[in-house]
């Protein structure tokens, strides 16, 4: 039962990467920092990629009701992001890019039903690169 959660944990996960290179490529940009090499797997935990200093968020509270805030620390470097939300399925159940403020993003989808979700950024900086970050959140 275990191999075959761990099987599925890093099917899933390599599904997800493969999503957001594609949905990059939709961007035509420059992809950077998308390395599913370093990507790991667990039954309890899908551990995130490393991400540049200057690009990172927390999302808070976590786990929420399906209310809840992307703050981002460093915003001077980015010129624009996208945000997805996806259900373990990978079926998106949110998107948006256009945000009053970058470094404090609300979401409020509290009609999701309870489980694991993955929140998707990708933001453009300066130079026109992309780089791609996804966290989990579980909603009550």
């Amino acid at each position: 039962m275990r191999k075959t959660l761990l099987s599925l944990c890093k099917v899933i996960t390599l599904l997800f990467a493969l999503l957001l290179l594609i949905s990059a490529e939709l961007f035509s940009q420059q992809i950077i920092s998308v390395d599913i090499n370093t990507a790991s797997c667990t039954p309890n935990q899908v551990s995130n990629l490393k991400l540049p200093d200057d690009y990172s968020y927390d999302i808070i509270p976590n786990p929420n009701y399906g209310v809840f805030s992307v703050k981002i620390s460093n915003t001077e470097k980015i010129k624009a992001l996208h945000l997805y939300v996806f259900d373990m399925f990978g079926q998106m159940v949110y998107s948006g890019s256009e945000f009053k403020n970058i470094n404090e993003i609300s979401i409020s989808i509290p009609q999701l039903t309870k489980g694991v979700y993955f929140v998707s950024i990708h933001f453009i900086d300066i130079n026109n690169s992309i780089i791609n970050s996804n966290r989990k959140f579980i909603k009550y």
